[in-house]
């Protein structure tokens, strides 16, 4: 079973590393000349080219988002599934013993599915406000609103 896990972890590490390294932007392309006016019209304004870290490494970002979160969210229903089945060995067991241990690596295990699926929620946001922003778009404003149930977060683009 840890030999399993270790391998499922040791290839969604992998595949991230692959992913981010493979995903890289390419080349700017050069305007082509004016080849019909020769020159003598006057030359419209070079596009400026957004060098902030994120245009230039807007499809890494969003690959490596995309697969980080369904990785932690396929990882977390993994883990839970083992959970149930380790809860339903210790619903089984007749040795104290076996049941302690039982009960334990169930409480683990899902403790670690709700951890994963956290990080996999917030990954799987993260890469949304990635997607959704444009170099027009000034900072991300961050704020908490008041919930009856209890509070919720606001983002917001400011100029």
């Amino acid at each position: 079973m840890r030999a399993a896990r270790r391998a499922c972890i040791a290839a969604g590490l992998a595949i991230l590393v692959l992913t981010t390294l493979s995903a890289r932007p390419g080349p700017a392309r050069a305007e082509p000349p004016d080849t019909l006016t020769f020159g003598s019209l006057p030359q419209a304004a070079p596009r400026s080219e957004s060098t902030s870290f994120w245009a230039r490494h807007r499809a890494p970002l969003l690959v490596t988002g995309a697969v980080l979160a369904a990785s932690t969210l396929l990882t977390s229903q993994l883990l839970l599934a083992a959970a149930n089945r380790r809860y339903d060995d210790y619903l089984a067991s007749p040795d104290p013993q076996q049941m302690e241990r039982f009960y334990q690596d169930a409480h683990r295990l899902d403790t670690w599915s709700k951890a994963l699926l956290v990080v996999g929620e917030a990954a799987a946001g993260a890469t949304l406000v990635v997607a959704w922003r444009t170099p027009e778009h000034g900072a991300l404003a961050v704020g908490f609103v008041p919930l009856p149930g209890g509070a919720g977060v606001k983002l917001a683009w400011v100029p």
